[in-house]
């Protein structure tokens, strides 16, 4: 009797376990975004702006509640063209429990800051066909060195979302952050921004090896890195 009784036992356990399958995917969708053509634009001029940085980031809040905290999950990056133009690819992983999910757009180029533009009784209605049209617009601002190199600092912070060999794909964009602090900063290298900056490019290619591992950010990125990123 037994023996008879373990199909049926077999196909119960699986349906269990499909339901409960089903529970989770429901509960805990997929991540995924579609891919994004974006142009950067200057503000009132709406002519293009050429090499500037741009990060996109997924957020969401993790755990059960009364006990969540925010989390960042994802992260893509891009240079605009000559144009301005940029893409930001399609990526798809798999279930998660993050709640609350929305995506961050960040831009630096030296000399600018996202756009406040307004437009009397129509401001909400045209931001929304721009972003529909991947349209993004900065404009001028005067900034101090100190606070343009801080965000240049914060831009490399936002790429940390991702591991260390996933931000190592994005060398053409630290290099860019880099070489466009350098200028800023000027015979200025010890600024602490500046070795804020470097200590992010330190983390993200310090060798593991242990004879190298621990030496001083400064050290090991002018015997290591510096010749890469100048």
């Amino acid at each position: 009797m037994p023996d008879k009784m373990c199909p049926i036992n077999n196909i119960s356990h699986l349906l269990a376990l499909l339901a409960l399958l089903v529970l989770l995917t429901a509960c805990a969708p997929p991540r995924f975004w579609f891919s994004v053509d974006g142009q950067v634009l200057d503000w009132p001029s709406e002519k293009p702006i050429a090499d500037a940085v741009v990060v996109f980031t997924w957020r969401g809040m993790r755990g059960l509640v009364g006990d969540s905290s925010s989390t960042c999950f994802h992260v893509e990056v891009d240079i605009a063209d000559e144009q301005g133009k940029f893409e930001i690819p399609f990526w798809f992983t798999g279930p998660t429990f993050d709640l609350k999910r929305r995506v961050h757009s960040s831009f630096y180029k030296p000399g600018y800051k996202l756009s406040t533009y307004t437009i009397p009784k129509s401001i909400g209605a045209r931001i929304r066909q721009d972003k529909e049209k991947g349209l993004y617009y900065l404009e001028d601002a005067e900034r101090s060195v100190d606070k343009e190199l801080e965000n240049i600092a914060g831009m490399m912070g936002e790429l940390t979302c991702s591991t260390r060999w996933e931000r190592r794909e994005y060398f053409p964009v630290y290099k860019r952050l880099y070489t466009d602090a350098k200028q800023i900063a000027g015979k200025d290298v010890d600024n602490i921004y500046m070795k804020n900056i470097r200590r992010y490019i330190v983390r993200t290619w310090e060798h593991v090896d242990k004879s190298v591992h621990g030496l001083k950010t400064d050290v090991y990125f002018e015997k290591y890195l510096k010749d890469n990123f100048e």
